[in-house]
């Protein structure tokens, strides 16, 4: 005996209610659980964990306590008056500062005339006076104020500066934002004559760019989803589907970010989109559905006969598209990237909880109200509906013109690949009038370059003149570096600099290193443990540390050979037999390691990019593997793949033509977009297979027109309404990422009515009408 298949479409339409309160009961408990989830700041994670950069970076922060150091500047004219109100102000700074939590130590010229008024042979007998040390005019204090010169204090002593260490021990991800919006309360209160005070580094940088990736979620949560009800009130004249919109996505959110939350997974500075891509998916089913529900109730069918016909006819294609973008998402996986590997398993989840929600909200609101509600399609609706079958049709009667152009398409867009360049300044990712980056600015023109970054040596258990000077001939041969200004390293400085400034006291000349060293590290341990770290009591060597200043504001093929030249110059230096002789092995236990916050955002987009493109390929084979089953023949699949990978392809290969650098937002649209754009093909896939029962192609093709066309095109306004908001974020690559998605949905879209039935009409037989 054959069973008939189940009427899923009315059986779901018959147990609304017991669907709705499983829905609600559902949203309750994922509630709670939403609010555990946290944020992943860790830039180091944005590699992949073989990588040697990331693997360094993690070796300075193990060896010398974390890299998390903000400079506050400020402009003061008085800094070297003997006087030494401009130290006073310093002493003053400090004591706000080292009072904030998180705070370890606080580096300063006062801080510094501080310890060499202990260094002073006098202060071992009498008691210093008021007048500063490092001001004075002798060997001494020139050698130190020259030391610190793009740390403490710029050059020509017009600005001074605060260099706070924060104890990563002692912040966490809210606390670093406690000490950050500390800093720059401190900042904004200094004098006028102290204005404009400028605060940067890492910890600022993460914290701001956190800080806006979350209001970016925010504000895409709130104002993306009023304008999108906006839109669908206007497109459908309901307030139906409005309260079906709206339920469907912020349950699929809550219960995508729960999900997220039980398994372990953290939101990054990648998942910051997840809200977006729900949003885009969630919108387009709901738009199909509402159309389809529109068209049986213009027809007289009563709100649940209507929901019923609505189920029945895309219900199916929006499951394949779920569960097509579940498979596109999940192809993330393959990336060596930990939080892209994350954000796709997140996505992969988001998509079928959007199929789940349709399920669960959709059979009992939409089916409230009489029937005929709804309003008919505007006559603009049906233009553009006309304009996009007219497309088809031109394609159609200039077969060749039409293939011709996209061979030579093809051609252009691997030309402009080729052209691609990759943003490595991070400062770029914000707007040029956000005041982080004119601080930068400010830091890059009159403190010697805002890029900072490290070199780590192996040192001997004790520090010997003969080691110090070897190592103060890496530096004069790394300060050779280069040929202009900006392709040159603006400051190298270890602990080899701070002996022998140290030494140019007579009295201190006699004395080993050892004893110089003790002697700095009694007055400043936190900045000297942060220069030389001994060998520690579980096996671990000593290590010294040089730090280095850049340019940031630098093209990428500048940075990427200033780091190939350092690491050049390292690897030779340390090779050498009398660098050799100074461990007890032949070869230091350690290797030397080029690393820092700079090293690693030069390389960041340029490895994304790399690494999406092993993404794109994967999620584009299973996407393509869906669209098979989907379509149940291998020519359509293939007719499906190409309006969705042409816009993607296509809008890269502008940015390339026009000269746009890759950034974050850039890197992750590719393997992104071919989830999202891919739903309109699905549906109109569907559709075709179900007119084609029994018709033509001609016939079938028209007839998609009339019940998918329209979807997609609504569907496209609304997500392009949408994206629109993240446009405005002063965070660049949220910008970018909202301004391709809206470009390559609306280009996709118009590929998937225009090309998809010219390819379909080429593949599935024209002579058939």
């Amino acid at each position: 005996m054959i069973f008939p298949a189940p009427d899923i479409p009315r059986l779901l339409v018959s147990n609304r209610y017991l669907l709705l309160v499983i829905a609600v009961a559902v949203f309750a408990l994922a509630w709670s659980i939403d609010q555990r989830l946290q944020f992943d700041r860790r830039i180091e994670r944005m590699f992949p964990e073989a990588d040697p950069a990331a693997q360094a970076y993690q070796q300075l922060k193990e060896t010398f306590g974390g890299n998390e150091v903000a400079m506050l500047t400020y402009p003061n004219a008085d800094l070297f008056d003997r006087s030494g109100a401009g130290l006073k102000l310093q002493r003053e700074l400090m004591q706000r500062i080292e009072a904030l939590p998180g705070v370890a130590s606080v580096l300063s010229l006062a801080k510094v005339d501080a310890a060499l008024t202990k260094m002073r042979p006098a202060a071992l007998f009498f008691a210093a006076d008021s007048a500063p040390e490092i001001l004075a005019d002798d060997q001494l204090a020139t050698a130190f104020r020259e030391l610190f010169a793009g740390y403490t204090h710029s050059d020509d002593g017009d600005y001074a500066a605060l260099v706070v260490m924060l104890d990563p021990q002692r912040t966490t991800d809210d606390g670093q934002d406690a000490a950050v919006a500390g800093l720059r309360e401190i900042a904004a209160t200094l004098p006028a004559e102290h204005q404009p005070a400028s605060l940067v580094g890492e910890p600022v940088l993460v914290s701001e760019g956190f800080s806006m990736v979350q209001a970016d979620g925010r504000r895409l949560g709130l104002v993306t989803l009023s304008l999108l009800s906006v839109a669908m009130f206007v497109m459908f004249r309901s307030l139906r589907w409005v309260l079906v919109q709206v339920v469907v996505i912020c349950w699929s959110v809550v219960c995508t970010r729960a999900l997220v939350a039980l398994v372990g997974l953290q939101l990054t500075l990648v998942s910051s989109m997840l809200t977006a891509v729900v949003t885009v998916i969630a919108v387009a089913s709901i738009i199909h559905l509402a159309v389809a529900d529109r068209n049986a109730r213009l027809r007289g069918r009563s709100g649940r006969e209507a929901t019923v016909l609505g189920l029945r006819s895309v219900l199916r294609p929006i499951a394949w598209a779920c569960l097509t973008d579940a498979v596109g998402f999940a192809a993330l996986s393959v990336s060596d990237v930990g939080p892209i590997r994350d954000f796709g398993w997140m996505m992969a989840i988001g998509a079928l909880v959007v199929l789940v929600a349709i399920v669960l909200f959709v059979p009992g609101l939409a089916s409230i109200g009489p029937a005929g509600g709804g309003s008919r399609p505007r006559q603009t609706n049906r233009r553009v509906r006309h304009a996009m079958y007219a497309g088809y049709h031109w394609l159609t009667l200039h077969r060749r013109i039409a293939l011709a152009a996209l061979v030579l398409l093809t051609i252009g867009i691997s030309l402009g690949l080729g052209r691609l360049t990759i943003e490595t300044n991070f400062i770029r990712n914000f707007r040029a009038n956000h005041p982080l980056a004119i601080d930068y600015r400010i830091v890059e023109s009159d403190l010697g370059g805002a890029g900072v970054w490290d070199v780590l040596l192996p040192a001997p258990d004790l520090l010997s003149s003969e080691y110090l000077a070897s190592v103060r001939e890496l530096e004069d041969r790394l300060r050779a570096i280069g040929d202009q200004p900006d392709a040159r390293l603006s400051k190298v400085f270890s602990i080899a600099d701070a002996d022998e400034a140290a030494s140019t006291s007579p009295l201190l000349a006699i004395a080993p290193p050892s004893l110089r060293i003790a002697g700095m590290r009694a007055s400043m341990p936190y900045f000297i443990d942060a220069l030389v770290a001994g060998p520690s009591t579980d096996g671990k060597p000593a290590m010294l540390r040089m730090m280095i200043r850049s340019s940031e504001q630098v093209p990428a093929e500048t940075k990427q050979q200033l780091i190939a030249s350092v690491r050049q110059t390292v690897r030779e230096h340390t090779a050498s037999d009398r660098w050799k002789a100074f461990f007890e092995e032949t070869q230091p236990a350690v290797e030397p390691q080029v690393t820092g916050y700079y090293v690693l955002m030069t390389g960041l987009v340029s490895g994304l990019v790399a690494d999406q493109w092993i993404c794109f390929g994967v999620a584009s084979l299973g996407v393509f593997g869906m669209l098979w089953i989907v379509a149940r023949s291998l020519k359509l699949a293939v007719c499906g793949m190409l309006p969705n990978m042409l816009p993607i392809l296509g809008v890269l290969a502008l940015l390339g033509c026009w000269g746009t650098p890759v950034n974050l937002g850039t890197a992750m649209i590719a393997a992104v977009s071919i989830g999202i754009s891919i739903d309109g093909s699905i549906h109109f896939l569907c559709a075709y297979r179900r007119h084609r029962i029994g018709h033509g192609v001609q016939r079938s093709i028209a007839s998609v027109y009339q019940t998918v066309g329209i979807a997609v095109i609504l569907a496209t306004l609304s997500l392009t309404i949408g994206f629109s908001t993240l446009a405005t974020s002063p965070f660049i690559p949220t910008a970018t990422f909202g301004v391709l998605v809206s470009i390559t949905l609306v280009v996709s879209s118009i590929a998937n009515l225009t090309l998809l039935p010219f390819m379909i009409r080429i593949v599935d037989g024209t002579g058939s009408r």
